[in-house]
């Protein structure tokens, strides 16, 4: 009777084998996407595995990109979720993407917190911002040399860290600093070139959803907060960055450059050198700050001798924190300098870091 029992016992998980294939059938989302429409509503995007199981063969890897519309972050997930026959599962979302438009007229927390909150997210999906739409990032992105998508974003995105030509910003770091008075995050770029989009595909892709030609997307413009507005030509730096690389392949969408955060909202660009001072500085230097009354002293202090300095100097990291003062974002972090500096709520509030901030004097030496 006892060994009856205990092949019963070795049997039952074999009964719930039905149970396991209805968990197994869910949409395993890889990118998601943020966009406004013309009249202002929100769009939101996903980029998933064709068969919806995140098992596409690596041979011939097929993805499909669906969206949908509506007033609200809430009610358009449920459309969104609403539009697949399986549920929604973020846990191997690689890209955050939000487009400019909306990044610059849009408190980010509020939608970074909610994603947080969602049972299935992966806190460590890199947060990026679109020039132009964000659903024509996942609609033209495509794998090279045949890989999977999810390997094709780690490795690149791996080596952009490495040669720090782009920022690695994960989810739960935007939340963490976003609105915190104490450091404000570079967000990585992505855009498509243009110059090597098919021209069948240039009225737009048909899986893809809304969105028009990407001099159409240019040359929108609408009033944003006071430190960003929604992506215009005369935005374009003339330094190397998404979207403008002089170059060619099969793959149109690059990652190159950063965008400031401040109050909140996307405040502006940083070109590819810029982005590596930024990253250098906020990596290696020694952020002191010297108060006198009224008066702020930001101190920058860069290593003597340092093997991957890349040649920078200190007046190449002054002019790039003058950039980041005028966008009001504290990408070194430089408010948790001053932060220690107290010990309540009230003495913080007093002490008013973000006006000193942006009125501070800068210097850079090295020691």
């Amino acid at each position: 009777m006892k060994r009856l029992v205990a092949l019963l016992l070795l049997c039952l998980p074999l009964l719930g084998g039905c149970e396991l294939s209805t968990m197994e059938r869910q949409t395993f989302v890889l990118c998601l996407s943020f966009d406004l429409d013309e009249e202002g509503k929100l769009v939101m995007g996903v980029e998933t595995p064709m068969n919806g199981s995140g098992t596409t063969s690596a041979a011939s890897p097929e993805y499909t990109v669906f969206s949908a519309t509506g007033d609200d972050f809430e009610s358009t997930l449920s459309m969104l979720a609403a539009s697949t026959p399986c549920s929604l599962n973020f846990s191997q979302l690689k890209l955050c993407v939000f487009s400019y438009e909306l990044a610059a007229k849009t408190d980010l927390r509020d939608y970074l917190v909610k994603l947080s909150n969602m049972t299935t997210m992966r806190p460590d999906a890199t947060v990026m911002i679109a020039i132009g739409k964000a659903l024509d990032v996942l609609s033209e992105q495509n794998p090279d040399f045949g890989m999977r998508l999810s390997t094709h974003l780690e490795i690149y995105l791996e080596r952009m860290r490495n040669l720090k030509l782009s920022p690695a910003t994960t989810l739960i770091t935007c939340v963490r600093d976003i609105g915190s008075g104490r450091t404000d995050p570079l967000l990585a770029i992505c855009a498509v070139n243009p110059a090597l989009k098919p021209k069948k595909e240039e009225s737009g892709k048909a899986s893809g959803g809304s969105g028009g030609s990407s001099e159409e997307k240019s040359s929108e413009a609408s009033a944003a907060f006071s430190d960003g507005e929604a992506w215009s030509e005369r935005l374009l730096v003339e330094e190397a960055i998404a979207g403008m690389l002089p170059r060619t392949g099969v793959n149109p969408v690059e990652y190159l450059g950063s965008a400031a955060i401040g109050n909140g909202r996307v405040s502006g660009l940083l070109n590819v050198e810029e982005t590596q001072i930024a990253l250098y500085a906020k990596r290696s230097a020694t952020l002191e700050v010297a108060m006198d009354g009224e008066r702020t002293q930001l101190q920058i202090w860069l290593p003597t001798n340092e093997k991957n300095d890349m040649g920078i100097t200190p007046q190449q990291v002054n002019d790039v924190m003058k950039k980041l003062q005028s966008l009001h974002c504290d990408a070194l972090g430089f408010g948790s300098v001053c932060a220690r500096t107290v010990y309540t709520d009230d003495a913080w509030r007093q002490l008013n870091v973000e006006r000193r901030y942006l009125e501070a004097e800068l210097y850079v030496s090295r020691r």
